[in-house]
Order: C-alpha cells, then sequence, then structure tokens
C-alpha cells in the first residue's frame, strides 16, 4: 500500500472518530442532559456511529473531493 494511500485511511479513521465522537456526544446530551447515565449513552453512541462514519468517509470522499474540487474551478475568482 502507497503512502498515500495509508495517509488518506489515516485521515480518514482520524476524521471520522472525532467527528463522530462530538456529534454522539452532543446528540445524547441533548434529550438528557448532563445527567449520571450520560458517559455510557454517549460511549455506546460513539462506538456505533464511528465505524459507519468511517466507511461513509472512506467511500464517500473520494467522490466529495472532487465535487469540491470542481465547484472551486468553477466559481473561483480567477
Amino acid at each position: 500500500m502507497s503512502a498515500q494511500r495509508k495517509t488518506a485511511l489515516l485521515a480518514a479513521v482520524l476524521m471520522s472518530g472525532i467527528m463522530s465522537f462530538c456529534l454522539s456526544g452532543f446528540l445524547s446530551w441533548l434529550p438528557r442532559g448532563f445527567t449520571a447515565d450520560w458517559p455510557g449513552a454517549w460511549m455506546r453512541s460513539w462506538l456505533t456511529a464511528w465505524p459507519l462514519a468511517c466507511a461513509l468517509v472512506i467511500v464517500l470522499g473520494p467522490r466529495v473531493g472532487g465535487v469540491s474540487a470542481r465547484l472551486v474551478a468553477r466559481y473561483s475568482p480567477e
């Protein structure tokens, strides 16, 4: 596996982990607040969300990057 591919996969794992951690924490806090059961609910939510988020970033990331490049090329002032 090339260094570029390894870097892309590591970035996907890290980015999806950070985003799913933050969002699952916030979205599990909203309905219950900072209660005694909130940390456990947060961790269960995060462990469910992270693999899904990672798979989506790996699968959709290249396509989103291509769309982003086309949008920048089209709408950037020259």
